[in-house]
């Protein structure tokens, strides 16, 4: 089914792209097309079976393979600016439905194995995530997404009772909540809601398929989802990519609301080149370069001992590379009029290798005094014991699903026991953060890495986590130091 629909497809485009000579105008209904090519074939049977190569297209599943290719055919038709008509169409059913659902489950188990020079660590066993969305396009150029988290985060109190940690009360968190609009002129692809912003290759690589249990340490200075609205766009060749927003700022996920008189405003852009990408092996060598730029005028919010003065309180701080605990280093409320966040992205994959990094630096303007920055840079490497590569999904320019060459299986046989063993990764990982400049606070942390996928769905992860923290307000000592131990076993659908 798939080799006619393809074979469709390259037929279909390869007409639109015989036809340079049509004269612009605005876009007309899909029987109009079929007309303008009646004079490659008069025949009433050619026009016919043109007619349902379009429908077969329209009729499509979405996913990566034919979206790819239907994508191709509308960039072939506005090449020629045949236009196309797209009011009659309807959501994509996807099984007898009119939208697709899944989720995640992330089940975390985190031990301090030595925490001696810290104040108290608790191990802690968790969901991480646990995650439901629905999601759905059609009426040929729109799509939509909802997604809920189950297991949101909650501070920690200070209160404990008989070694317990009282994590206060649970709620649902909005992640994604978003509806986008495909082909506008010049700017591509548009989406209006709560969303990630378009910054950062580790940020904008899903939780599914980072290489470690928790994002690096300079991921603190990164901004995550916001409300708002952003183009994102590639070239034709889907080397370069571009994408800039404008959202509101620290919009709170458990509340879903910014109850203020001044919402504040966050400005981000990002672009990405990728030198080098080897199209037969999709993606297995490929070099991946990129720069973010972000601009925050925080909330203004009331200072109870001085309400007379502009406050806007920025806050950073970084626990170790896991989800639960003290933060090891705190910058306190910072007053600042604005704030500057730049970061540079650099990716090689070379077969089962590949190499990554990137260097935050943050800057920003006190309401006193001078100004401050802030720094953080993290690299990582990894390698597939069995032959793998990591994904690159060029479009939006960050990494994605991993497929074992053979799923992990075990079974009983005439012949014996039969298996397979999935894909193996090893990684390590070195980042820091350093907050000198307004505390004299370094934190820095030294990861090594184990995953088992099982199928491209589902995996299991270990890492050993090293911190060693500078002047942390913690620590027993000026220098001090700890071990982690984290698993997690990971479901996606």
């Amino acid at each position: 089914m798939k080799t006619t629909i393809g074979f469709s497809l390259a037929v279909l485009a390869s007409l639109c792209i015989a036809m340079p000579g049509m004269a612009a105008g605005p876009p007309s209904p899909s029987t109009d097309v079929f007309a303008a090519l009646s004079g490659l074939n008069s025949s009433a049977e050619t026009q016919g079976e043109l007619a349902e190569m379009y429908d077969r297209v329209l009729d499509l599943e979405p996913d990566a393979g034919n979206r790819r290719l239907i994508e191709q055919v509308r960039a072939a038709t506005q090449a020629t600016e045949i236009g196309v008509n797209t009011s009659n169409e309807e959501w994509v059913h996807v099984k007898n439905t009119s939208l697709t659902w899944g989720g995640r489950i992330q089940g975390d188990w985190v031990n301090w194995a030595d925490d001696s020079q810290f104040d108290g660590e608790f191990n802690y066993v968790e969901f991480r995530r646990l995650r439901l969305f629905a999601a759905g396009e059609g009426y040929g150029v729109y799509d939509y997404k909802l997604e809920l988290e189950f297991a949101p985060e909650v501070e920690r109190r200070a209160d404990v009772v008989d070694n317990h940690v009282d994590l206060g009360g649970f709620g649902v968190e909005l992640k994604d909540a978003y509806v986008g609009i495909r082909d506008i002129p010049c700017l591509g692809y548009v989406r209006f809601g709560h969303f990630k912003t378009p910054i950062s290759l580790e940020e904008l690589t899903s939780s599914r398929y980072i290489t470690f249990l928790e994002r690096s340490l300079p991921n603190r200075l990164i901004p995550g989802r916001e409300l708002g609205v952003a183009a994102l766009n590639h070239s034709l060749d889907e080397n370069v990519t571009w994408a800039c927003g404008a959202f509101f700022d620290d919009m709170s996920e458990s509340s879903h609301v910014i109850e203020d008189d001044n919402q504040g405003v966050r400005l981000v852009g990002r672009a990405t080149w990728t030198p080098r990408y080897d199209e037969l092996s999709e993606g297995r060598y490929l070099i991946h370069t990129g720069l973010g730029y972000s601009y925050t005028r925080p909330r203004k919010q009331e200072d109870s001992l001085a309400p007379w003065i502009d406050y806007r309180p920025v806050r950073f701080d970084a626990r170790p590379e896991i989800h639960r605990g003290d933060p090891l280093i705190d910058t306190g409320d910072l007053n600042s009029r604005q704030y500057h966040v730049l970061d540079g992205e650099l990716a090689w994959v070379h077969g089962p290798l590949s190499i990554q990094s990137e260097l935050v630096w943050a800057n920003l303007q006190r309401m006193e005094g001078d100004a401050t920055d802030l720094y953080g840079a993290y690299v990582f490497a990894s390698y597939f014991l069995t032959g793998e590569h990591r994904a690159y999904d060029r479009q939006s320019a960050a990494f994605g699903r991993i497929t074992p060459y053979e799923n992990f299986w075990m079974v009983n046989t005439p012949r014996g026991s039969r298996a397979g063993w999935g894909a193996w990764e090893i990684a390590a990982r070195w980042s820091c953060l350093n907050f000198s400049e307004v505390a004299d606070q370094r934190l820095h942390d030294l990861t090594i890495g184990c995953n088992w996928y099982w199928n491209p769905d589902t995996r299991m992860m270990l890492n050993w986590i090293h911190p060693f923290a500078h002047d942390s307000p913690v620590a027993d000592a000026v220098n001090a130091r700890g071990d982690i131990v984290a698993m997690r076993l990971e479901v996606d659908f």
